[in-house]
C-alpha cells in the first residue's frame, strides 16, 4: 500500500462518476447498440500493461515561457506550484525544454549557449532557471532536452560533428547548473539522421553521459520512424523512445500498431496544442486515448504556459496563460485540472492495467461509444498485504447521455476507501474543477457509478489528491514605458522584451557611456520557421496612440526599423515558411534610404492583403555607420508620423490598425545598438 493512501478524504455530495469500459483484447469498441445499460470493467493484473512514465509539459518551440521569467516573484512562485509541486496543481512529471539557437521556432526565439565554436555562455536564457525550479518543487522531475533550430556556424549544416559538440556542451552546461538531464532528441519535427544518431550516442557514452537516453524522432507519424528502426540495427539499439508529435484527432490516436512491435517505449512527445480554458475537452480525450489506442506510456503537453505576448500566434495554448507579469495576474483554467486528474493519481513506474484501458461503450453516443478509461497500478512491493494501490481515470467526451459502468477490482489490489475527483471539460467553472466527491463502497469486490458526459472522473485508492488555492491579481494593461537598460548585467534581455529572431541584449554602447540594447547574431542560423530578419517586440496589444522613439547606431551596412500598432504575427498557409508581423513600420538604411510602411493586418494571401508603403525618400545628409540617430513613430487616431532626429520625414493618414505594441528589427544579421528607448502616450 503507497504512504499515499494514509491521508484523510473530505467526503463531499456525491455527483455522478464512473469508469471505463471492459475489453481483454482490441480496445475498440464493440458493437455499442448491443452494449448492456450497465457495463461491467474487470480490473485483471494478469492482463498486463505497459510502464506508465508520466505527464509532462514543454517550454519551448520558441520563447512560450519568455514572460514567465519576469513574473514578481510571489506571483511567480505561485505559478511554478500550479505546475510542477506534486499533489497542487498540473504535478507534472516531465519538462521538456528548448535547446535555443537565437532563431524563431513558433513564438520567438530562444537563446544559444554556443553562438561561435569557441565561446559557451552557460547562464544564457531562461531554460536553466526553469529547470532548476521544477526540480525544487519535483526533485525526481525528467528532464528532456531538444532543439529546433540552431546557430549558423556549424560547419556541416544541422546533422553533423559540429551539432553533437553543440549538444554536449549544453549538456555540460546543465552539469554546471546541477541538472541531470534524463533524455535528448535529435531535432524538433525534421527527418532524423541515423547515422547522426549512432554517432551522438556514442559521443554521449564517451563524455560521461552513458544515462542519458536518446528519443527519436520527434516527428508526427511513427512510420517513417518505425521503417528506420527496421531498416538499422545500429539505429535501433541507439533509441530508446519512439517520439511522436500530435498522434491523436479530436476523438481517436494513431494505433501504432508496427511501433509497438518494435518493442520500444511510445510517447506522445509533443502533444496537446489545446486552449488553456477551452481546449480541455479535446485533452482529457487525447490522454486517455494516447494509451487505449496507441500504447503510449508519456504525455507532454506543449506548451507549459501560455507566457508569451497575444501578438504571436498560437495564442492560448498551455496548461494555463501567465503573459501578464507587469501585473502578476494569471489564470488557471480547465486544461491545468484535466492533467491533475491523471498526474495526482499516478507516479512514473506505476504500470496501466490493459482490462481496464478501454473503451466505454455504455454511453450511446453517436460515435457509438461514450469515452475511455484507462487503468493504473502501483509496482509491485512484496510487502503489501492490503493489495497494491490503483486509479481508474474516466472521460467521457465522445457520450451525450449519462452511462453506468461496473468495475470488478481484482485479486491483489486494494480496496477502499476509493477517493474521487472529477473535472467538468465544457462550461463549467472552478467549482467544477478537480471537484472533490464521496467514493463509492465496493460491494463484493465491485463498484458501480454513472457517468455523467463531458468529464473526466478519476476513482483512486489514493487519498492525497489535492486542488492548489493561490489568488492571482487582477489583470492590467501594461503602462507605457520605455527602457535606458542599465538596470541589466552585460548580455541580457530586457524586462517585457521579446525576441522573436536573433537575439538583442544589453551591451556597452557606441560612443558614449552606459549601456544600449545590441542585435548580437551576426551569423543567418539555421533555422526551424523562418523568420526573416531579427525582431524584437514590446508592450501591449492595447496600446493606441503613442510615440514610440529610440537611438540607433548603425555598426554595419543594413536597415534598421522602429515599428507601432503590431497586433499578429502573419503566418498564412500562403507563405508558411516566413513569418512577419503586421503594424507600422518606419526603416531607414545606412545610405539615408527610407519607407513607411503598412504591414498586412490579417492571414490572407499576399496579393489580396499585401504590405503598403505609404511614404518613402531619402535624407539629404544620409545616415551613416557608427552615428548616432533618434528614430520615432508617433500613431495618433488615423495620423501615422516618422522622425529622425526630431525632423519629421513623412506624416500620412491611415486608419487600417487602430491599437498594437512596438517593436524594433533589422533586416539582416547585423550588429545595431539601441539607446533611450521610450513609448510616451498621447
Amino acid at each position: 500500500m503507497s504512504l499515499r493512501r494514509a491521508i484523510p478524504v473530505l467526503l463531499l455530495a456525491l455527483v455522478g462518476g464512473a469508469l471505463l469500459p471492459a475489453a481483454s483484447g482490441s480496445a475498440e469498441p464493440d458493437d455499442a447498440a448491443g452494449a448492456d445499460p450497465v457495463q461491467t470493467i474487470p480490473l485483471d493484473l494478469d492482463s498486463g500493461g505497459r510502464v506508465y512514465e508520466g505527464m509532462g509539459a514543454i517550454s519551448g518551440g520558441g520563447g512560450t515561457s519568455r514572460l514567465l521569467v519576469d513574473y514578481p516573484a510571489a506571483e511567480r512562485n505561485e505559478i511554478l506550484d500550479y505546475l510542477f509541486k506534486p499533489q497542487y496543481g498540473a504535478s507534472l512529471d516531465i519538462l521538456k525544454v528548448e535547446i535555443g539557437g537565437d532563431t524563431h521556432s513558433s513564438n520567438g526565439a530562444e537563446p544559444s549557449h554556443m553562438r561561435t565554436p569557441d565561446e559557451v555562455d552557460c547562464n544564457r536564457g531562461y531554460e536553466w532557471w526553469l529547470m532548476k525550479e521544477a526540480k525544487k518543487r519535483h526533485p525526481d522531475i525528467t528532464l528532456y532536452g531538444l532543439a529546433w533550430g540552431a546557430p549558423g556556424w556549424f560547419e556541416g549544416g544541422y546533422w553533423s560533428k559540429d551539432s553533437i559538440d553543440y549538444f554536449i556542451e549544453w549538456l555540460d552546461c546543465a552539469e554546471k547548473h546541477h541538472l541531470e538531464i534524463d533524455y535528448m532528441g535529435g531535432r524538433n519535427e525534421r527527418e532524423p539522421s541515423l547515422e547522426w544518431f549512432i554517432d551522438f550516442r556514442r559521443a554521449l557514452d564517451e563524455n560521461g553521459y552513458e544515462d542519458v537516453q536518446l528519443v527519436a524522432a520527434d516527428e508526427a507519424g511513427t512510420q517513417r520512424n518505425v521503417n528506420y528502426l527496421k531498416e538499422s540495427p545500429e539505429y535501433a539499439e541507439v533509441v530508446d523512445v519512439i517520439g511522436v508529435h500530435y498522434p491523436c484527432s479530436v476523438d481517436r490516436c494513431t494505433p501504432n500498431a508496427d511501433a509497438v512491435a518494435t518493442g520500444k517505449r511510445i510517447w506522445a512527445s509533443e502533444s496537446g496544442w489545446n486552449h488553456y480554458l477551452t481546449g480541455a475537452k479535446r485533452l482529457g480525450s487525447e490522454i486517455n486515448h494516447q494509451y487505449v489506442d496507441s500504447r503510449m506510456t508519456a504525455f507532454i503537453n506543449w506548451p507549459l504556459t501560455f507566457s508569451w505576448y497575444p501578438t504571436v500566434q498560437y495564442q492560448n495554448s498551455g496548461l494555463m496563460k501567465a503573459n501578464e507579469p507587469w501585473s502578476g495576474h494569471y489564470d488557471v483554467g480547465t486544461s491545468l485540472w484535466t492533467v491533475a486528474q491523471t498526474a495526482q493519481f499516478a507516479d512514473p513506474g506505476w504500470s496501466y492495467v490493459d482490462s481496464g484501458s478501454v473503451y466505454l461503450t455504455a454511453g450511446n453516443g453517436p460515435k457509438g461509444y461514450g469515452g475511455t478509461a484507462v487503468t493504473l497500478v502501483e509496482p509491485e512491493t512484496g510487502a503489501d498485504d492490503e493489495g497494491r494501490d490503483w486509479s481508474v481515470v474516466a472521460e467521457t467526451t465522445a457520450a451525450t447521455e449519462p452511462q453506468t459502468v461496473r468495475f470488478e477490482v481484482g485479486e491483489g489490489l486494494a480496496g477502499t476507501p476509493l477517493s474521487v475527483r472529477s473535472t467538468v471539460l465544457e462550461g463549467g467553472s472552478d467549482a467544477d474543477w478537480f471537484a472533490e466527491q464521496a467514493g463509492p463502497a465496493l460491494v463484493d469486490g465491485a463498484f458501480e457509478v454513472t457517468l455523467q458526459p463531458n468529464r473526466v472522473y478519476t476513482f483512486s485508492t489514493l487519498t492525497d489528491a489535492t486542488k492548489g488555492r493561490a489568488t492571482s491579481p487582477a489583470s492590467q494593461p501594461l503602462e507605457y514605458d520605455g527602457d535606458k537598460f542599465e538596470g541589466y548585467p552585460f548580455g541580457k534581455s530586457p524586462t517585457y522584451m521579446s525576441d522573436m529572431e536573433g537575439a538583442f541584449e544589453t551591451a556597452q554602447c557606441q560612443d558614449r557611456g552606459g549601456k544600449c540594447l545590441r542585435q548580437v547574431i551576426t551569423k543567418t542560423p539555421i533555422a526551424w520557421m523562418r523568420t526573416p530578419y531579427p525582431i524584437t517586440l514590446y508592450g501591449d496589444i492595447s496600446w493606441d496612440d503613442y510615440r514610440m522613439a529610440t537611438d540607433v547606431l548603425l555598426e554595419d551596412q543594413a536597415s534598421v526599423a522602429v515599428a507601432a500598432r503590431i497586433t499578429n504575427e502573419y503566418n498564412s498557409t500562403w507563405r508558411p515558411s516566413l513569418n512577419i508581423w503586421n503594424g507600422y513600420w518606419f526603416w531607414i538604411d545606412d545610405s539615408g534610404r527610407w519607407r513607411l510602411e503598412r504591414r498586412p493586418t490579417q492571414q490572407r494571401p499576399p496579393a489580396q492583403n499585401p504590405t503598403v508603403v505609404l511614404a518613402s525618400g531619402t535624407l539629404a545628409d544620409g545616415f551613416g555607420i557608427d552615428r548616432w540617430h533618434r528614430l520615432a513613430l508617433d500613431v495618433q487616431g488615423s495620423q501615422i508620423t516618422a522622425t529622425v532626429d526630431g525632423e519629421t520625414v513623412a506624416s500620412v493618414t491611415d486608419t487600417s490598425i487602430v491599437n498594437g505594441q512596438v517593436g524594433m528589427a533589422v533586416d539582416s544579421y547585423a550588429n545595431v545598438q539601441f539607446d533611450n528607448f521610450t513609448v510616451e502616450p498621447h
